[in-house]
């Protein structure tokens, strides 16, 4: 018996070292008991590992792990009346097996832009550095309109996606602004010279036209002079003149527009020469036969004077609102009594001499086979005219009825970064 208690003695003073022990493995610096069923209690911290990380771009299970790939330095080109180019970078190879090139026609009304497919490229095919090119041979060269984007073929769609690019817009268009006269030619008070103001405008319609609506543009100048076949300024207008029309044909142009602002006779009207009244003011778009054989150019003549006539009236500078179109190819002769009047509205009006074309611009460009036309956007004669110009509002807004008029004769739509 006396054995069986030393047994259960020993038994006891061991649990009690026990306990002593786990006592001071729990409280090393003094806790409580409460703080220790804290501790307890407590969720375990997280490690990161590559298993739970989900932002790495490798990860084919996490949809926000896909990346978006872009294509780079993409443009297009209208080389000639049949024929674009597309080009784009190729810094995105190492990831794509192929790419195909789509476009959509912008010229329907009321379009769902629908994708067709042009070509396709193959990466294994091309010069890594080199820019890709697509030529896209169309089928006529009738005026075309299309937005072009190039779709990547991805060698692993699990982790890499292609962008929904919005494209590029580009017409088989292309025309040639000619910038009336030269710098400081024809002033008329106020600071105002036609030669400068025309040069303004010019520059703003280019920049419209290539932006907006996708029409490739040349310039017969693009700063004060004006050089063409050796003939430079005064003596180019004074005796070649006709020159200006013939560039449009050399740069392949299927429509030349020279930009001016009018004049009257001496003291028309019973009133100086520069202090005509707001009633003469008015556009008058000037056409050689091969527009007034066109009926989509009579269209872009329509248009640009019905868009010029409203803008000027709006702007209180013309009283003539109304602007009279031409129908049929037939268009009423210019003539002094007309240029002057301030009882007639705008219109679209031809006029020939003993050389055919009476305007050495019109006469060269169609001789040399390419439509043109003159817009006498108003008449610097008018003092509203001139100020308006002056402050600087009127080329932009003028500019902007141009491009509008010449777009939707052609069918042309506006493509900008808030269309697409």
């Amino acid at each position: 018996m006396k054995k069986v208690l030393m047994i259960l003695l020993a038994a006891g003073i061991a649990i009690l070292l026990g306990v002593a022990v786990v006592f001071l493995y729990l409280f090393p610096k003094g806790e409580t008991i409460k703080e220790v069923e804290s501790i307890l209690t407590e969720e375990p911290e997280q490690v990161e590992t590559e298993e739970n990380v989900t932002d790495s771009p490798q990860s084919s299970t996490n949809p926000a792990a896909v990346k978006e790939i872009h294509i780079t330095g993409l443009k297009a080109q209208r080389i000639s009346a049949d024929q674009i180019v597309i080009e784009w970078a190729d810094d995105q190879d190492g990831l794509i097996s192929s790419y195909i090139v789509q476009k959509f026609d912008n010229r329907i009304e009321n379009r769902e832009h629908i994708w067709t497919n042009v070509g396709k490229m193959n990466t294994g095919d091309h010069n890594r550095g080199e820019p890709y090119t697509y030529t896209d041979k169309l089928e006529s060269s009738e005026p075309q309109q299309y937005v072009y984007r190039v779709l990547p073929q991805l060698w692993d769609e699990s982790v890499y996606v292609a962008a929904d690019e919005p494209g590029v817009l580009c017409s088989n268009v292309k025309i040639c602004i000619d910038p009336g006269h030269y710098a400081g030619k024809n002033e008329a008070g106020d600071g105002y010279a036609e030669g400068d103001f025309t040069l303004h405008l010019a520059l703003e319609l280019k920049n419209l036209l290539e932006a907006k609506y996708g029409i490739t543009v040349c310039m017969t100048r693009d700063s004060g002079s004006i050089s063409i076949g050796g003939y430079k300024d005064a003596a180019l207008d004074n005796g070649h003149i006709s020159l200006r029309g013939t560039y449009a044909a050399e740069e392949g142009c299927d429509l030349f527009v020279s930009v001016h602002t009018n004049a009257n006779e001496e003291n028309a009207n019973g009133a100086g020469t520069f202090e005509q009244p707001v009633s003469i003011d008015k556009p008058i778009i000037i056409a050689n036969d091969l527009v007034l054989d066109s009926g989509q150019l009579c269209d872009v003549c329509n248009a640009v004077g019905q868009n010029l006539a409203q803008t000027s009236y709006q702007l209180g500078i013309s009283s003539h609102k109304a602007f009279t179109e031409v129908s049929g190819g037939r268009a009423a002769e210019w003539t002094t009594a007309y240029n002057d009047s301030t009882t007639e509205q705008g219109a679209v009006v031809c006029r020939h001499g003993s050389h055919g074309q009476y305007y050495g611009v019109l006469r060269g460009a169609e001789e040399a086979g390419v439509p043109g036309i003159i817009i006498e956007h108003g008449y610097h004669t008018v003092e509203q005219m001139r100020k308006a110009a002056m402050n600087g509002e009127l080329k932009a807004i003028w500019a902007d009825a141009d491009a509008k008029g010449i777009a939707a004769g052609f069918g042309f739509h506006n493509y900008t970064n808030e269309e697409k």
